[in-house]
This record gives structure tokens, sequence and C-alpha cells, in this order.
């Protein structure tokens, strides 16, 4: 036991000498994954009705923001009919769209919408975005409302706290497993396998419509803000320092939530280049 606090103590004096030495960090890096439709590409099988290639909609390769989109035509009586439009993922073949967002840090989904026609109208339904998984789902509202006719794209993005082990603020469980909403969180955000967004609040009840809507920009964003915090409790301090010299010096029994939070300078590799840049995230409680 002296020993191994002999070897942890001398870290920390390692750390400090390093801290005083350090001028520039690598800031933190985002990855924002797009799909704009462009050259007919569907990733994630975006679809208003669950699954591409129903022969209602087209990818058009103009008119979007900007060019290519998703187009969920109106020739007919072959329109979207239904109470509420839920533009979403295929079932199985969400790609980078699902999985586990805890471990990939995902911070965001975003969606630009337009709507041509509505029967009736789509006035005072604001965004919804609900993750699904492990058979059970989660959903907030966002704050502005789905795009009226003749007001063009409209973007919504919403934030993802994808770290928090505790069921976010603002975020509601629907078709709870019994263990409470915390366990349903951590479940799905572990291992989301849909995204759909939906015209309004999932609560309400609305009248059926025959819709002819448009999407846009589907996008996720990952790995923007949680480098050097060790142990996901979404704070840098001193509680991750020994996290983080296990995955420098023993990397086959990292204890923590994601060893990758260790490459501060975000080069692929976890070495001593790295401790640098822990210490001034450390010290300022959040990485630059």
């Amino acid at each position: 036991m002296r020993a191994a606090r002999t070897v942890f103590y001398c870290w920390i004096g390692y750390f400090v000498v390093v801290a005083s030495l350090v001028e520039v960090v690598h800031a933190n890096q985002e990855e924002v994954q797009v799909e704009t439709f462009d050259g007919g590409g569907n990733m994630g099988g975006w679809s208003y009705f669950g699954a591409p290639g129903n022969g209602i909609e087209v990818i058009e390769v103009a008119g979007g923001n900007p060019g290519a989109y998703l187009h969920s035509t109106c020739v007919g009586l072959n329109c979207l009919d239904t109470f509420a439009p839920q533009p979403r993922t295929e079932l199985g073949n969400g790609g980078v769209f699902v999985g586990n967002y805890r471990a990939r840090d995902v911070t965001s989904l975003g969606i630009d919408l337009i709507l041509h026609t509505v029967d009736f109208g789509a006035g005072g339904r604001p965004l919804s975005l609900i993750l699904s998984g492990g058979g059970l789902s989660t959903y907030i509202v966002g704050p502005e409302d789905v795009p009226e006719p003749g007001e063009g794209w409209k973007s919504f993005d919403f934030p993802v706290p994808s770290q928090s082990p505790t069921l976010p603020t603002g975020w509601v469980v629907q078709n709870g497993s019994g263990q409470g909403d915390d366990a349903d969180w951590n479940t799905i955000i572990t291992g989301v396998t849909q995204v759909t967004y939906f015209y309004g609040d999932p609560e309400f009840f609305f009248i059926f419509q025959q819709w002819e809507p448009g999407l846009d920009k589907s996008r996720i964003t990952e790995g923007s803000q949680n480098l050097a915090d060790m142990n996901c409790d979404t704070q840098v301090q001193l509680d991750d320092l020994p996290r983080f010299v296990q995955a420098l010096i023993d990397p086959e029994s990292f204890a923590g939530c994601d060893i990758n939070r260790a490459d501060i300078n975000c080069d692929g590799v976890i070495d001593g280049r790295d401790v640098g840049g822990f210490v001034v995230c450390l010290l300022n409680e959040g990485c630059p």
C-alpha cells in the first residue's frame, strides 16, 4: 500500500511540474455528421413512413437547404395522411444516428424542415424529439413550432445530455419499464435504436390531415464537452485524476466510463503527451 501511495503522489508531483510548463492545449474537438441527401444518399434511412422506398417519398436534387432534400410528395391521394408527421430513422438501419450515445458523447441532434402544404394548418405545434431504445422511449418538446406553408426552411437543434446519469430536466419517459425514470433514461441513452421528430407534443391529441413535408440536414454532434471527465459526472476535478493515471499506465484495468476521454490532444493515442493537457483541464475545471 505504501508503494502504491508513493507512485500516486509521484504522479501528482509530475502533473504539477508539467502544469507550469504547458502553454497550449488542443481544444475539445466536435464531430458533426450530417445527411444532406446529396447524391441520393440517405444515411440512417430517414423517412416520414418509418421506411424509405415507399413510393411517395423522393429525394429531390434541388430545393433543399440547400441542394437535395427528402420530399414526401402529395400526388393525387397519395399524401402523407397522419395526425402528426414523424420523420424518423429506419429501425435496424439508423447508421450514425443510433447506438450508445453516452460512449460516443453525443451532445445534440438537429434537422431542417419545410412544409409545402397541409389540409388545415400546423400552427401551435412545437417540434419534439423522441429517442427510443430497449423497448422504451423518452422525449423532449422543443421551444420552436414546426414550419407552416410558405414559411420556408426552419432549423431545429436539440441538446442531448448523454452524460447525465439521471433523467434530464424537460425530458419525459414514455412506456416506462417500472424501474424508474432514471433507469429507463440510462437504458435508452446507452442503446438508442431510433430517432424520431414529432410534429407537436407527443402527449397531445391531433386530427388527421394530409401533409406534404420535407426534411434536410439531419445531423448528430458528438465528442465536444467531456475530455478529462474520466468518471462521467459532467465535471473535471480531482476525482478524475486516478482514472486518468490508470488510463495512461494500466489501460487494461481501466475502471472509468470512457477511456477515450484521456486522449486530451485528440491524436488517437493515450500517452505522456496528454498529461499536460489534462493538468490544464483539471486546473480550469474543464478543457478549454
